[in-house]
């Protein structure tokens, strides 16, 4: 990469940004962002406890030419319930897992918002900790001996996605403009 030519983007980006503040109704915002979204972003008590009215789900542009657009973990059978009993003490059945795992919902965004495994019901934030997945937008593919979790988008989806914002650009957005894309309602303000 080019060091020298990326530094002086990044301080012509700072200068010209310098004093200014996202606002809603006044107040600094609480700013939260990711990597890549799966084509949407999450709303924020999906993901965290409370709820902020600039956090809406939007679609996001040019995410599916992201290099972690896609993402996915295979694992044996005999492995996935190891783990899983060791964080819940509950033995699940290694040559029967497609009938223990079971999704409950879906949020607005198509991820996943809470499942059952082996009758434990739990958000699927914690699942994706649990099993080191890339997000909560999860298939699962269950094979003879082996099951394979494949995810799409890179982090937990709220407030601007980075390879959105990355390719909004490149279509020649404002930094204003992206910025009110994915904070809905907040303002720009001098600091």
């Amino acid at each position: 990469q080019d060091f020298e030519g990326n530094l002086k983007k990044i301080q012509q980006a700072v200068q010209q940004t310098k004093g200014k503040i996202m606002t809603y109704k006044g107040k600094p915002i609480e700013v939260f962002y990711h990597s890549t979204s799966n084509g949407k972003t999450e709303e924020v008590s999906e993901v965290f406890s409370n709820a902020l009215p600039y956090y809406t789900t939007v679609d996001s542009m040019g995410e599916e030419n992201a290099p972690m657009y896609e993402g996915s973990v295979t694992l044996k059978n005999s492995e996935f319930t190891e783990i899983f009993y060791s964080r819940y003490g509950i033995r699940l059945d290694p040559d029967n897992l497609a009938s223990q795992i079971k999704v409950n919902s879906y949020t607005e965004s198509g991820r996943i918002r809470d499942l059952t495994v082996g009758g434990k019901k739990m958000r699927a934030t914690e699942f994706r900790l649990l099993y080191g997945l890339n997000s909560t937008d999860i298939t699962f593919v269950f094979g003879k001996d082996s099951i394979t979790m494949k995810t799409k988008g890179f982090g937990h989806g709220v407030g601007m996605s980075q390879s959105g914002a990355n390719y909004m650009a490149k279509q020649g957005y404002s930094y204003k403009d992206i910025l009110l894309h994915y904070y809905k309602g907040v303002e720009i303000s001098e600091y």
